[in-house]
């Protein structure tokens, strides 16, 4: 990528890492996952960060490595104080001297602090008595510190060397680097030395006892960019907040290449910078790449980033009193939150995924919802036709689809507006429709049940209404399981006239739910952690909905209409929208649509040889104007 010009009768090139790959190279760093050791707690410095092997924290982008600083949403790490998390990576290989080089771009936000460091390759022990060696910090200034820690104690001491590269633009590609030797120590920021030789060829504190202890031992590399922090050489006194975190230009330091250089001939210091001058002189494409990334709602970590490790802190849920997000209660008591978000709404394999995930966003678990799944509502409405939807339900404990009709013009008392139950299953072989009218003491159901016992409800069938002026019927593939609804009266005391209020137009609405203690969900269950990892597919996966108006007769036809499609099996699909939904980073990549409104196309075209409809709408998952 980059030419290299160096004296070869100095130095020697021994490792590179140029990264270009699709993913950070493991093989040469380990990765700090503070998460994992449980140990996200900070530290004296009081920082604000916790340091991951996660996706958003170590991108690979435009050939280059974006250690990168990002607001966090688990609940473990927001319990621990911390707002942020970033990452920290360490050579797996030391060296004993030589030049040790990293070109890179520093990041650009307030608090942010970048650090490039050596310590002891065979493990710190003792600070600062085993030795680090600073090659660069910086604290969002223009002045570059650097500097040795040696000592223990009353004995500890540090030389440092800083310089001031007020006339340099540090989002720039600029070479850090350290030159050391068995007696001398320098520091380098481009082509300038920055330093006086810090003389280690002497016993530096009276712990030791040789001269050049402990720089007299391998050494290996730990970059990392740290969050806040208020000791004296940090941010006292600062705070950051959101505006403050929204300032932030580019919150990575985006490293073009790592070198590390031997001596070759004699072991004196260098005399001067070893040029290395590459095509890549922008970071603005790169930057612009990493803070769209980090600042999406969702990280994707496709292949351009490494694969994380789990967040994933084990709960146990019970059914209590939960407060919604949406409304002030929800009397069901479910344990999900309706999102619009691209995990939860997955177009995939020619369907739409209406799927439940588990929940890390913390305002969501602040409010004691521990699942996510979403609603989708049609546009449009119609007044009387066939409704039909061709899904897969979902198979997991405590999981509830819901395909229900309401009144297109808004719903404003319930049941009195009327509501028609399509299907509602819990986890049984029993299929639930049914109507709801009425109001207080007038209130009516009128139920329909249908048990698919015969049927593998995780392959596709058909769910359908059949509805016009006087009757309501129900089907279940060519299955009839109803007696016909009769609405050619006057329901209740409640309305004028016959029919009401099953006499308007209504609009669809395909759910899934997520537990309920009511009565006819699921009363004094739990949904543990193992119950969750147990779940097969968390989704319903609708091949099409479509609604048919009637033609030349205003009567409930007489049988179904065939609709037999080409895809029976399921698995696939299933597969893949719970690897999705399983992944600790939720990708919405090609695959999936653009989160927002859910918006369908209509086809007004649909061969059929029943003559006695015309389909109305074909709002088929085929299309891509999901969004």
């Amino acid at each position: 990528m980059i030419s290299i010009i160096a004296n070869l009768k100095q130095l020697n090139i021994v490792w590179r890492d140029e990264f270009e790959g699709q993913a950070l190279d493991r093989d040469k760093w380990d990765v700090d996952n503070e998460f994992v050791k449980t140990n996200c707690k900070g530290n004296w410095m009081h920082q604000l960060h916790c340091n991951l092997d996660h996706p958003k924290n170590l991108q690979s982008t435009h050939g280059c490595l974006a250690i990168t600083a990002a607001r966090e949403t688990n609940p473990y790490i927001l319990s621990n104080n911390k707002n942020f998390s970033s990452a920290m990576i360490t050579s797996k290989k030391g060296w004993p001297y030589g030049r040790i080089e990293i070109r890179a771009v520093l990041p650009n936000g307030k608090m942010l602090r970048p650090v490039f460091i050596m310590i002891h390759a065979a493990g710190q022990t003792k600070w600062a008595l085993d030795g680090q060696i600073d090659v660069m910090t910086n604290i969002q200034d223009s002045s570059l510190y650097a500097g040795a820690h040696y000592g223990l104690l009353k004995n500890y001491k540090y030389t440092g060397a800083e310089y001031n590269a007020v006339c340099a633009n540090l989002q720039e590609f600029h070479t850090y680097a350290v030159e050391w030797n068995e007696t001398h120590i320098q520091w380098f920021f481009g082509d300038n030395k920055h330093s006086e030789d810090f003389d280690i060829n002497k016993t530096l504190t009276t712990n030791y006892t040789k001269k050049g202890q402990p720089f007299d031992k391998a050494f290996k590399l730990t970059l990392s960019l740290g969050v806040g922090g208020d000791a004296d050489y940090l941010f006292p006194g600062m705070s950051l907040t959101e505006r403050d975190y929204m300032s932030w230009k580019c919150s990575a330091i985006i490293i073009d290449y790592v070198r590390v250089y031997e001596w070759v001939d004699n072991h004196t210091v260098h005399s001067g910078h070893i040029s290395s001058v590459g095509d890549r002189t922008s970071s603005v494409d790169i930057c612009e790449s990493v803070m769209s990334y980090i600042r999406s709602p969702n990280h994707t970590d496709g292949d351009s980033h490494t694969t994380p490790e789990p967040i994933e802190p084990t709960f146990t849920l019970t059914l209590t009193s939960i407060v919604s997000i949406v409304k002030p209660s929800n009397w069901m008591h479910q344990l999900h939150c309706n999102l619009d978000h691209p995990k939860n709404l997955q177009s995939t394999h020619g369907c739409l995924a209406i799927t439940a995930a588990r929940e890390t966003n913390p305002y969501i678990l602040s409010n004691n919802k521990n699942f996510s799944s979403a609603m989708i509502t049609s546009k449009k409405g119609w007044s009387y036709g066939r409704f039909e939807i061709r899904a897969v339900l979902p198979n997991g404990k405590m999981l509830r689809p819901a395909f229900i009709m309401i009144p297109t013009a808004e719903q404003t008392n319930w049941p009195l507006d009327g509501q028609i139950d399509v299907m509602t299953n819990i986890q049984g072989s029993s299929l639930y429709a049914g109507a709801h009218y009425g109001l207080s003491q007038n209130y009516g159901y009128i139920g329909a049940e249908y048990n698919a016992i015969s049927a593998n409800l995780q392959d596709f069938h058909t769910y359908a209404v059949e509805w016009n002026e006087t009757h309501i019927q129900w089907f279940f593939d060519d299955n009839k399981y109803s007696e016909d609804f009769d609405i050619n009266k006057m329901l209740t005391t409640d309305y004028t006239k016959n029919g009401q209020p099953f006499d308007k137009a209504f609009k669809f609405i395909l759910s899934l739910g997520v537990g309920g203690d009511a009565d006819y969900l699921f009363p004094g269950m739990t949904l543990t952690e193992s119950d969750y990892m147990s779940w097969k597919c968390s989704a319903i996966i609708i091949d099409y909905v479509r609604v048919y108006e009637w033609v030349d007769i205003h009567t409930v036809h007489s049988g179904h209409i065939s609709s037999v499609g080409d895809r029976t099996s399921s698995a696939d699909i299933c597969e893949s929208v719970m690897s999705y939904i399983r992944s600790p980073n939720h990708t919405d990549g090609d695959s999936h649509t653009t989160p927002g409104p859910i918006e369908p196309t209509f086809t007004l075209t649909l061969t059929s040889s029943v003559s006695i409809v015309k389909p109305n709408l074909w709002m088929s998952c085929e299309s891509k104007a999901f969004y």
